[in-house]
């Protein structure tokens, strides 16, 4: 190995105390569950505050995104979406998933 290269098992020592921590922490949490008096897989348990975890991230990413309300959306008629099949909005400041901006030649 040259000067400088790292080890194919390299693991940085962050890495290392960051999953050492999330172990502990995913046990702690199970304990509290127990002592609840909630029976729970660990495993799913586990999948389930990983699963949350990652929306979490999603909707931090996803926070600069644009939300589009009904009254500028494409899919908007004036009174109904065409989308979602929603009829007589009465809220044109709603937004959902499938807001895309109208042009002006839309």
């Amino acid at each position: 190995m040259k000067a400088g290269e790292v080890g194919m098992n390299y693991q940085s020592p962050i890495e290392v105390i960051h999953t050492q921590m999330q172990s502990q922490i995913e046990g702690e949490i199970y304990k509290a569950v127990m002592r609840v008096g909630v029976s729970v897989d660990k495993d799913e348990l586990l999948k389930a505050l990983a699963y949350d975890r990652n929306q979490y991230q999603k909707g931090y990413n996803d926070r600069d995104e644009e939300i589009v309300r009904c009254k500028d959306c494409k899919h908007f008629d004036g009174l109904n979406c065409k989308v979602n099949d929603i009829t007589n909005i009465m809220d044109t400041n709603w937004f959902c998933a499938d807001g895309e901006r109208r042009t002006d030649d839309a």
